[in-house]
């Protein structure tokens, strides 16, 4: 065999192993999760447009933090994915909480779209039994501009009309445990759990050992692999996990774990059996890592094999980074780009800009914002601070030559004004600004943004 056929045979054989081994970790749950993540760690506008020009990895996200009920809280923070995305920083409520020294609850209004009690605050106390008291609080509630419309602006209308919804119809939380391990009488549990109406974060998940509740799952990991399953951004913080020592007595225990969608709907996961002999943990009767069906045989599809693995994305990559440089061809989805800086952005934040509600529209957001501002102070002694998120686009635009005036955030503000209706405004500070407040590759602020929103909120709470 002469020297060249050895190499030939040599680089066919190494692609040939880098190809069988992507195929084999496509098989397997926990390792097509790995490869899943590595995909989507540059940014949701990335991923639309897969060019290597403004591939640049977000920071890893923060592990998050269990937090106040809303009954004990202080202050209730409910926004979209801009208050719980957590690329290198903590979560807003997370942040207000450190910085006030106050309590503080958080609730995801992300993938509400039109279940409007999702989104209307005054719907949320009702669910969850709030009760008033002597406290005085503060609800901050948050959305991005190009949001309001859809969440706000019919929200009156749904609160004076009752929506019966037949059992049947209903749709009850999903999600499965994927990991339960036992060691050293330590129970640790780990899986993913969603709102199936909303897929918005569960309420809560109970712990519950021998019919008793012994505690409750931390919420809002991130999980790219349902994210690709249901093709969903707002899905990403579904997953959970529980952490706790074991003191339990010899014998045979059981295990539940049962999920509290929005609504209050349920579901029961078990039970499942271990036993305890002299303080150690002797057996669990089902099998330690349960990899839920839905999510392995996705994982096991064709379309994952072929769009998802790192070899296709490799392809991709380079194909749309060739076309956009000799002609500058970019996916629908990010029509709208800067070189110098390198940023992408989204095709309904463009849109948005290029034709922001008529005034009629924003009258009718702002006079539904002033009801649940009434309503949460006559009936629960609760100030609402509305806060207008700004997308990329409506800052730096001008980035891509678009110098056109845009007066949405000048004319809601000013409608914001006469209805008296306190609120928060980043879209000066954020146009003042000479730093980049958002990541090239995202649509989401970065540490630099959430900075100037975390000091604008606290200065409006301290002034209040």
């Amino acid at each position: 065999m002469t020297k060249i056929n050895f190499i030939v045979f040599f680089i066919i054989g190494m692609i040939s192993i880098i190809l069988v081994t992507v195929f084999c970790m496509t098989f397997i749950p926990s390792k097509a999760s790995i490869l899943v993540k590595n995909n989507l760690k540059y940014g949701d506008l990335y991923q639309m447009a897969k060019i290597t020009n403004f591939k640049s990895p977000l920071p890893s996200s923060l592990p998050p933090k269990q937090l106040s009920s809303i009954q004990d809280a202080d202050i209730i923070i409910m926004g979209d994915s801009f208050f719980n995305v957590s690329a290198g920083y903590n979560i807003f409520a997370e942040q207000i909480e450190q910085k006030l020294g106050k309590k503080v609850h958080n609730y995801n209004i992300q993938g509400s779209g039109e279940l409007w009690r999702k989104t209307n605050p005054l719907d949320y106390l009702k669910e969850n039994n709030f009760k008033t008291d002597d406290k005085k609080r503060i609800l901050i509630l948050e959305s991005v501009d190009r949001g309001l419309k859809l969440r706000f602006e019919n929200i009156k209308k749904t609160n004076s009309q009752s929506k019966i919804v037949n059992e049947k119809d209903r749709k009850l939380p999903d999600g499965s445990i994927e990991i339960i391990n036992i060691k050293d009488n330590n129970l640790h549990l780990e899986g993913w759990g969603a709102d199936m109406e909303s897929g918005s974060p569960l309420k809560k998940i109970d712990i519950i050992i021998d019919d008793k509740t012994f505690g409750q799952a931390i919420l809002s990991f991130q999980r790219p692999d349902i994210v690709l399953y249901y093709k969903n951004n707002s899905w990403l913080n579904s997953g959970w996990s529980y952490s706790q020592y074991l003191n339990l007595p010899s014998g045979k225990h059981s295990l539940k774990v049962i999920f509290y969608d929005n609504n209050n709907n349920k579901k029961i996961l078990g039970p499942k059996y271990f036993f305890i002999k002299n303080g150690t943990f002797i057996k669990l009767t089902n099998k330690i890592y349960i990899i839920d069906s839905l999510i392995k045989n996705k994982l096991k599809s064709i379309d994952f094999l072929f769009q998802e693995n790192p070899i296709s994305i490799f392809i991709l990559e380079n194909i749309n980074t060739i076309k956009f440089n000799l002609f500058r061809q970019i996916s629908p989805l990010t029509p709208r780009y800067s070189i110098n800086p390198n940023i992408l952005f989204y095709k309904e934040e463009v849109e948005f800009y290029k034709n922001p509600p008529p005034e009629d529209e924003i009258a009718s957001i702002a006079a539904n914002i002033k009801y649940i501002s009434d309503q949460l102070k006559n009936e629960y002694n609760i100030d609402l601070f509305f806060l207008p998120m700004p997308t990329k686009y409506s800052i730096y635009h001008n980035l891509v030559g678009d110098f056109s005036t845009n007066y949405f955030f000048r004319d809601l503000f000013k409608v914001f004004d006469e209805f008296h209706i306190n609120y928060i405004d980043l879209y000066t500070d954020f146009k003042e600004s000479k730093k980049i407040l958002y990541f090239p590759s995202d649509t989401h602020w970065n540490k630099y943004g959430i900075e100037i929103g975390i000091n604008k909120v606290i200065e409006a709470i301290k002034n209040n």
